[in-house]
């Protein structure tokens, strides 16, 4: 009888056996927060990552020091919560010691909360620390126990930290972006007063601190301008590394004062990357009309900087007269000063992605048309009126952000229900009503406030909501807490996000009926 002769079993293969670079990739392709437990399955898998380099080192974040305001609802107006602190808390203390990369969002945060965090930490591992928000001043001296620090970003307010007390020299060395703002203090009621207008250095220690930041990139300043300005030169003069400059020149009064803050700029090295913004002096001592009696311009010269990307001009600030160089710009504010003089521009602005306009009546003075690659459009009214809107709007197929602010609006303005490119839509105000149109098919992320007395009605979610099939982040004011709110909500397939914006505890039900349907959902409740 023949033998029959069976296959040999084909070795076994498993993730282990590919080569790294293999591995490697397939670990790029994976999320950020699937990265993350990748960690510390096993050595060899962290070797993996751990070669990668920054590019493949998943980031952890510790967030929810308070509930997440808004531009429009300042952090002093949201409420703190205390269970979202020690959940922070106790996610901070429980990170892998393989860390390597780590963002602190610390927005809203009291000093204390903050260096109880980091003091919990796992500092073996940890390279790179992006803390956003207003750093405590001893933030040199808790970060001394991260011996593998190498890089810092700084992005919020470090006007605080004491960079010439212990550990401030090798703090210095590792930042690599920073924000420096006005020292303000907070009152009893969570309001801010600004106690130092100007930078709490002389330019002998600003220029010290500029060789000290070996790395800084990114610099970030907000000031009082002062007649001889002297402190912030002196610190951007010494910076080696400088790329990226932003400039909040508050207070100016006169022309000597904005020369030299274009003075300033135009010294800068070609290279570096510049965004302004100027506001105005106001003189408590005249009358309200008589504030705006002088305005101040801006010099000729600002715009042939090279790299300037972004200017913001106050209420009194004049655009210089080399305006018709704004073609450059990326993103603008303006204030009525000067909507009469980009009103009459006839070429198109090929770079300009986003726009602010303030505006003291509802008419949109410019042909937005000329704007041809505008993403975000920002219009705000000084007071309840109405607002109209170019009809040509819908012609801005990159248009997918617009924000409509301080206007009283009884429905969405026309031609916005026809914009197919819209993915963030912000009122506030909320219009009475909001009607059906192919703008809800796309819209992704949905800001419906409002901050005065409501109606029974106006507290019922528009039916129209339905449409918005794509909606994933969706902020509304005062909701009532029936059945209708619950389902519509419940209903929306891609929803992710909601903050519930109201004056006292009355959406408290609506929350936890929401969380019971879709438990997915992450539900946000500020009181303003």
């Amino acid at each position: 009888m023949p033998r029959q002769r069976t296959a040999a079993p084909a070795p076994r293969c498993s993730f282990s056996d590919l080569p790294s670079p293999v591995a490697a990739h397939i670990f790029s392709l994976l999320s950020n927060d699937d990265r993350l437990p990748v960690l510390d399955v096993c050595t060899a898998w962290h070797a993996i990552i751990d070669a990668g380099g920054p590019a493949l080192w998943p980031t952890a974040s510790i967030k929810g020091f308070q509930a997440q305001a808004t531009p429009r609802i300042p952090y002093h107006m949201a409420t703190a919560d205390s269970g979202l602190y020690q959940s922070s808390l106790a996610k901070a203390g429980a990170l892998s010691l393989r860390l390597r990369s780590l963002l602190v969002d610390a927005e809203g945060a009291q000093p204390e909360m903050i260096l109880c965090i980091l003091a919990v930490i796992p500092a073996v591992s940890l390279v790179h620390l992006h803390f956003q928000g207003r750093c405590p001043g001893p933030l040199p001296v808790v970060l001394q126990r991260f011996h593998q620090l190498q890089r810092v970003d700084l992005t919020g307010d470090a006007s605080r930290v004491s960079w010439e007390g212990p550990g401030g020299i090798r703090l210095a060395g590792m930042v690599c972006s920073l924000d420096l703002a006005p020292v303000t203090v907070e009152d009893e009621d969570g309001f801010e007063t600004v106690i130092s207008d100007h930078l709490s250095f002389l330019p002998g220690r600003a220029a010290r601190l500029g060789g000290a930041l070996s790395q800084l990139m990114r610099l970030g300043i907000e000031v009082h301008w002062r007649d001889e300005e002297r402190s912030v030169p002196a610190l951007c003069g010494a910076l080696p590394s400088l790329q990226a400059f932003s400039l909040c020149a508050r207070g100016v009064a006169n022309v000597e004062q904005a020369a030299s803050v274009v003075e300033l700029l135009v010294s800068l090295p070609q290279h570096v990357a510049v965004d302004l913004t100027v506001t105005r002096a106001i003189d408590i001592n005249r009358e309200y009309d008589e504030y705006w009696e002088d305005f101040v311009q801006l010099p000729a010269g600002l715009f042939a900087i090279p790299s300037f990307t972004e200017l913001c001009l106050g209420t009194g600030i004049e655009l210089p007269p080399d305006w018709l160089q704004l073609s450059r710009l990326r993103a603008l504010t303006l204030h009525d000063d000067s909507l009469e003089r980009i009103a009459s521009i006839e070429h198109p602005f090929p770079s300009l992605t986003q726009l602010q306009l303030h505006m003291s009546s509802g008419n949109v003075a410019p042909d937005l048309t000329i704007f041809t690659s505008l993403q975000s459009l920002r219009l705000e009214s000084c007071g309840d009126r109405s607002c109209s809107l170019p009809a040509s709007l819908p012609a801005l197929t990159a248009l997918t952000c617009l924000e409509l602010l301080g206007f009283k609006l009884p429905t969405v303005p026309a031609p916005v229900p026809d914009m197919t490119s819209l993915r963030t839509l912000s009122f506030m105000p909320s219009p009475d009503q909001l009607p059906a149109g192919r703008y809800l098919e796309g819209l992704q992320e949905l800001h419906w406030t409002r901050f005065m007395s409501q109606s029974s009605d106006a507290r019922h979610l528009p039916p129209s909501l339905a449409l918005a099939t794509c909606l994933e982040r969706l902020e509304v004011s005062e909701p009532h807490h029936n059945s209708s709110n619950v389902s519509l909500l419940a209903a929306l397939p891609a929803l992710r996000a909601v903050t519930l914006v109201s004056c006292s505890n009355t959406v408290t039900e609506l929350k936890h009926k929401l969380q019971e349907l879709r438990p997915d959902l992450a539900v946000t409740h500020l009181q303003y």
